[in-house]
């Protein structure tokens, strides 16, 4: 009488068919023989290895559920067994094309792997990991999965990027995970949440502060604290610390989005950050529509055209109501402006009250330029002197001029110098 050992010899000697049917056969006359069982179980893993590449995501979800129906009662006693099927779950994930099925293969394979024993950390559990973020960018259950996984399990090696072959950087593994956690929490925010997400991403950035994007989430994160008043007083001193970041302007910018004026003065903050053009389209948009409605028709008019320049040497589509805007604009009888270098200036002193408003000022008169590098050199009092670079501060700087300083006191080999925080002209004396 044929048995489970039976069923085995099929299946090592790559009789597939054979072994199924037998297993099959036998599962009928004895559905809860564990013996069966698992010998079925492997012939399903074999099967299942077999559509994981380049099956459709039907077969592969059949043989995955039918996998999983029979393991659901003992998966702690067959952990060998699931990890291998996981496995072929994270090819089957990066193989996945974007289909109306893969929110179903991330869903069915999520419903067995929490019920399943899974080391953490390992290379299959980052493994996992990895093929979730892949296959689900869009997928409606990511924020669940990621909060299941836990952030805490990532290994070292999680934390390197990588290049491709062509010499591309990758980013890490953890810095998509945080990413994509960060999204999630931003969509579903709860305080408790928002508290531990800024906590661990600001000893992310401490740890890596070679990750471009966590701190613009951390900054996020901030601003979904709680009141405007409230969420800048957190954001403070993040702000303070990247303030050379243009997209930190732009979020700074929806904070004050019912205060033109404060808006208007972030948004050129964000479009005076060294930055290539193309990142800054958006914020260059966003600062010509609230120029136009404070009637400053010729800087928004400039504005919109350099967006549309950057887009155009980028390659990219110029949508038609930019277009339509610079007709607008110019049916007011608006004039291109060689810059917005003087608009920039102008808004300059209160972006920087926004940033120092909480320190005192005190008033320096200008006594020496160097023109050639754009510096002025000031004095307080005898004790307190020091340097600024004035070309984005004021169109023309002289001797005698004074200025109000927000300064901060450092220690050097030489001694105490002083770092101006904020600058800008004034009438005082």
């Amino acid at each position: 009488m044929p048995t489970a050992k039976d069923i085995t010899t099929f299946r090592k000697a790559g009789q597939l068919t054979e072994a199924f049917d037998l297993a099959t056969e036998l599962l009928s006359a004895e559905p809860d023989n564990i013996w069966i069982k698992r010998a079925m179980g492997w012939v399903r893993y074999e099967r299942l290895k077999v559509v994981a590449k380049n099956g459709s995501p039907d077969a592969f979800l059949a043989e995955w559920s039918a996998l999983s129906a029979l393991v659901a009662n003992n998966p702690a006693d067959e952990t060998m067994l699931t990890n291998q099927a996981i496995w072929q779950a994270v090819s089957h994930l990066f193989a996945l094309s974007e289909s109306g099925k893969v929110a179903e293969v991330l869903n069915t394979v999520f419903a067995s792997v929490q019920q399943w024993p899974v080391v953490r950390p390992s290379d299959l559990y980052s493994a996992l990991l990895k093929a979730f973020l892949k296959a689900g960018k869009t997928w409606a259950g990511l924020g669940n999965f990621l909060t299941w996984w836990q952030l805490g399990n990532l290994r070292s090696e999680d934390y390197l990027s990588s290049l491709t072959n062509e010499g591309k950087k990758l980013m890490s593994l953890a810095e998509q995970a945080y990413i994509a956690y960060a999204k999630h929490v931003l969509l579903h925010p709860t305080p408790e949440t928002i508290r531990a997400l800024i906590a661990d991403l600001e000893v992310l950035h401490t740890q890596h502060p070679e990750y471009q994007y966590p701190p613009y989430y951390q900054a996020k994160l901030l601003v979904a604290t709680g009141s405007k008043e409230e969420a800048m007083t957190a954001l403070l001193p993040f702000a303070r610390r990247r303030q050379s970041e243009f997209w930190l302007w732009d979020l700074l910018a929806e904070l004050y989005d019912d205060e033109p004026e404060k808006a208007i003065a972030c948004l050129c903050r964000a479009v005076s950050c060294r930055s290539e053009e193309k990142f800054l389209v958006k914020a260059r948009v966003n600062l010509a529509r609230k120029l136009n409605a404070a009637g400053q028709l010729n800087e928004a008019l400039t504005e919109l055209t350099l967006a549309i320049k950057a887009r155009q040497a980028e390659g990219w589509r110029v949508a038609e109501n930019l277009t339509a805007g610079v007709d607008k604009l110019t049916k007011k009888r608006a004039n291109l402006l060689a810059d917005n270098k003087p608009l920039y200036r102008r808004y300059y002193p209160m972006t920087e009250d926004l940033l120092y408003g909480d320190m005192p000022e005190q008033i320096g008169v200008i006594t020496f330029l160097n023109t050639e590098k754009k510096v002025a050199h000031f004095m307080v009092n005898k004790a307190i002197t020091g340097h600024f670079n004035y070309d984005r501060i004021m169109a023309r700087a002289q001797p005698g001029d004074a200025v109000a300083l927000r300064l901060e006191e450092r220690m050097g080999k030489d001694g105490k110098f002083w770092i101006p925080l904020s600058i800008k002209p004034t009438s005082q004396v």
